[in-house]
Formats: C-alpha cells, structure tokens, sequence
C-alpha cells in the first residue's frame, strides 16, 4: 500500500486500505487463527501475509494442456500464482526491502527459472488495493476468489469439483490494454518495449466484412494484421464452461509484415461457435503474436473433475516482442435475439 503514502490523509487512508484487504482475505482462511496482516516497515505501508493460512502454498493441483487439447502432466503451480496472473504491474515499494525480498523470492525459486512461471515469480510484491478488490466486489467473492477457494479445497480433500463458470455476457467490454499478459481472457496486453502493431478482427466468411456479432450457423474468420514479420497462437475460450482450447489453423501460424491474413481452421472451412450457455453468450478468441520464435502460452486446468479452473500461462520469461488481443464476439442462438 506504498502509493497511498504520499496522498493526503495516508494514514487514514492506509487503515482503511488494510481493513478493507483483511475482509476480503477472511473468507478464504483455512485456519481458525485470524488472519492479520503485519507491517514489515516502519511506516506500515508494506505487509506480510501468510499465504499457508489461506492455502495458497498447495502444491501440484493443476495440470497443462497439450497442444491438441488433451491432458498433460502436472504444471507447478500453486493457487497464489493465480494472483500473479491477474495483478497489474507490482507497487514500488523501499528499495532496501524490496533488494532483500526479490533475492530471497529468486533463490527460492531457482529451481524454476526456466518454466513459464518463472517470470511470475519474479514479483515479490502484490497492490494491497488492487487484491482486495478482485477477492471481493459489492460484498460479493469474485470469481478469482471463488477460484482460489475451490483450488485450496481441491488440494486439501474436501472437492473434486469447482466453482460453477459464470459465462461473460454479451457485448462486455474488454478490460483497458494495461491489462497483464496474464490476466485471464481479458483485455489487451503488450510490453512496453513491444516495437510493433498488431490488429485482428472477425470477418464474416461470405461477405469478408468485419462482424461483432453471429448466430451458431455463421461462419467466421479472425483477420490478422502486424507491421513485422511474426508468429501467432490463436486460443478460444468456450461459452459454455470456460475451457479454453488451441486453435488448429490451416497452413503454418506465421505473419508477413504488412499483408493482412485471414485465419481459419486447420479444416480449410470457418469457424463456428456451436455451444451455448444461453440465447445470447459472449466468446474470447486470445491472439498471441510474437515478432520471433518463443515459447507458445500454456493452457493449464485445475485437477477438479467438474468445472475445472482455467488459466493461460505466457510463455517464456520475457513479454518484450510479444502482443496479446483479446477479441470478444457476442454469438446469438439464432438471428433476432435480444439482449
């Protein structure tokens, strides 16, 4: 909570900001002991939580994804890491605490330094604000919250199955591009030092004109362009129960600087959206593009046997070079549905 000190009325403020996370986190302790937050510094604007009081340390309880969408082997991931994904960039915090905690957090994680992860962890510390937030809007859990829970459950025995998927409505607007490369199926993403521009869009496949809207009978392309030469995965998240799959494609998934290209499928036809949770849902396409060779995202599942959790993991260690789009089509069971 460093960014609050300097704001008028900070210690104020900063209570409020502690009481606030602290009320967020309860629900998610698995011990009887209160869960509270203590000052490292002495201006009491940076914490220390115990992630073992939450859970959040379990172990092996996801799996990855293979590029044709079957099971893999185990992923290393713990529930904590789905907080990783989601926050923005981390806060600044005293550079002395920071020097000590970002080299114990490497040492710790040294045996992980070559795994997708690996640049997760190189975060040391989480916006107190912004996590109190995504655990609890209006009163009410979020689904990361939810998620959270269900993984600590899953880890300790008590479920095989995870919290229903609460489908996006239509026509939600994607979250801002500040968005992290790991934010989950929302928003834009691109490094800052990301040297070039990507555009995407859906096309119908009769007309070849731009669509924000089809019904389960229309075909679509996605319509990709970037000003360099680069290599792209196109993901899909499904409507019905938020899986998220690899998109095979027809021909290599390379992009010539300046010419535009229509993808579809590795069929030589369109793509359909057949499944739906209701007469009017909202489908994610996840457009990675990367101006060379780098490891492809990891699509990874929590171990549940119903309502699995899902993520998508960058690939490799470094967002330089690398773009994310999130392209949201709004898909209707048939032509005249309301919203």
């Amino acid at each position: 909570m460093a960014e609050l000190a300097d704001q008028p009325d900070a210690a104020r403020k900063i209570a409020q900001a502690q009481l606030k996370l602290q009320k967020a986190l309860g629900p998610l302790a698995v011990t009887a002991k209160e869960l509270k937050l203590a000052p490292v510094d002495e201006t009491a604007t940076v914490f220390r939580l115990d992630v073992r009081a939450l859970g959040w340390d379990a172990a092996d309880q996801f799996q990855k994804r293979t590029a044709d969408n079957k099971p893999g082997g185990v992923f290393r991931m713990t529930p904590f890491d789905l907080i990783y994904l989601e926050q923005p960039n981390p806060p600044t915090v005293p550079r002395g605490l920071a020097e000590r905690a970002t080299d114990a957090l490497r040492k710790m994680n040294a045996h992980r330094r070559d795994e997708p992860l690996g640049q997760l962890r190189a975060a040391a510390f989480v916006r107190g604000e912004w996590l109190a937030d995504a655990l609890l809007n209006d009163g009410k859990p979020t689904p990361l919250a939810d998620d959270l829970k269900a993984v600590v459950q899953l880890a300790a025995g008590k479920t095989d199955t995870g919290p229903p998927f609460r489908p996006r409505p239509a026509d939600e607007k994607p979250t801002p591009a500040a968005s992290p490369f790991g934010t989950f199926a929302t928003g834009d993403a691109a490094s800052d030092a990301t040297p070039f521009a990507v555009t995407a869009e859906f096309v119908d496949e009769r007309t070849k004109r731009p669509v924000r809207e089809v019904t389960r009978d229309d075909g679509f392309h996605v319509r990709v362009t970037s000003d360099r030469d680069a290599r792209l995965t196109l993901l899909r998240s499904d409507p019905a129960d938020g899986s998220v799959e690899f998109v095979r494609l027809l021909n290599d998934e390379t992009l010539t600087a300046g010419q535009r290209r229509d993808l579809i499928p590795f069929t030589g036809e369109a793509f359909f959206v057949s499944s739906l949770p209701s007469d009017r849902a909202g489908v994610n396409h996840i457009l990675f593009v990367s101006d060379a060779a780098r490891p492809a995202p990891v699509v990874v599942q929590s171990k549940h046997k119903a309502n699995p959790v899902w993520r998508v993991v960058p690939g490799g260690d470094d967002p330089a070079g690398v773009v994310r789009k999130v392209l949201p089509l709004t898909v209707l069971r048939e032509k005249g549905t309301k919203k």
